[in-house]
């Protein structure tokens, strides 16, 4: 029997030849929505420089008032991108549920003789599920966050270029850090996933085949296997916890380091008069606004 085309298409495929309109709609929802985020930067800004620094209250109403604007349009276009992207994801699901079922229809009577039927429902059921999550942000989630980050990298540099060059410094030192240990994370998380289905294989097999059990007073045994996997199971967790909170001590820190140099620099530039206050204020909001998109594309890695 021919292989069904569903074993041959790529992850990303589905994103790619799947509902373009809804594509391209969130693609535009994306581009609208950085506008919104750097605008209240710029407002703080001027808000500091212009209408505090000069006592104008006019400026002090029309600054707020549009800072405010910006604020509510940015988060009303974060719901609709959010909605969108997850209502894509569960029609993609739908179809790539369907299709997989199929194909496991038309499979050899061989394969169901070497399969339990709980792989076979764990797999299209909860592993199936975070795929869907997945592949509903698969262009979002990098598109938002690369345009948030360039975006805020450019605001930056507009800013006060020698302290957008020092601050982005510590970012390549992560860049080789964060990807090597998520690659570790990685390969654990699928010998978890290999070792929890030969896990539940076990369980299914002892569940179905209980009377052999109690007649043969195997219980010792049966406890015996699963105490293996249970043990493999315990360490893999153990390891993948190790390195998870790792990640995180590291993306922290280096989040950390990023505002001290803004303080200790910016705070000296701004002593001798060479950086207003308000640039002062705008930078570091931005600054510490490039946390969010870097961390979602370390996750999204």
């Amino acid at each position: 029997m021919e292989p069904s085309p569903i074993t041959k298409k790529g992850l990303f495929s589905w994103i790619l030849t799947r509902y373009r309109g809804m594509q391209l709609l969130l693609l535009l929802l994306i581009v609208s929505t950085i506008f919104f985020r750097v605008l209240p930067l710029e407002l703080q800004k001027r808000i500091i420089n212009q209408a505090i620094a000069y006592k104008k209250l006019d400026l002090l109403f029309l600054y707020c008032g549009l800072y405010l604007g910006a604020v509510v349009l940015a988060g009303v276009l974060k719901y609709a991108i959010n909605l969108l992207q997850s209502y894509i994801g569960q029609r993609i699901l739908k179809e790539l549920r369907e299709k997989i079922y199929d194909h496991i229809l038309t499979l050899p009577i061989s394969c169901f003789r070497r399969t339990p039927p709980g792989m076979v429902i764990a797999s299209l059921t909860s592993e199936l599920s975070a795929i869907g999550e997945f592949l509903g942000g698969a262009l979002a989630i990098p598109l938002i966050n690369v345009f948030t980050l360039l975006t805020f990298a450019g605001y930056l540099f507009y800013l006060h270029p020698l302290l957008a060059i020092l601050s982005f410094c510590i970012y390549p030192v992560e860049i080789i850090i964060i990807p090597f240990l998520q690659r570790r994370f990685n390969l654990l998380n699928r010998d978890r996933i290999d070792v929890t289905r030969s896990m539940s294989n076990v369980i299914g097999e002892a569940i179905s085949g209980i009377h052999e059990i109690h007649g043969n007073a195997s219980y010792h045994l049966e406890d015996k296997k699963l105490g293996r996997f249970n043990e493999s199971l315990f360490t893999i967790r153990n390891r993948m916890n190790a390195l998870k909170f790792l990640i995180k001590f590291l993306n922290n820190f280096f989040q950390s380091l990023g505002p001290f140099i803004l303080f200790l620099l910016g705070g000296y530039l701004t002593l001798q008069g060479r950086f207003d206050l308000g640039a002062l204020v705008a930078f570091l909001s931005a600054y510490e606004k490039l946390y969010d998109p870097w961390k979602e594309l370390m996750d999204y890695y």
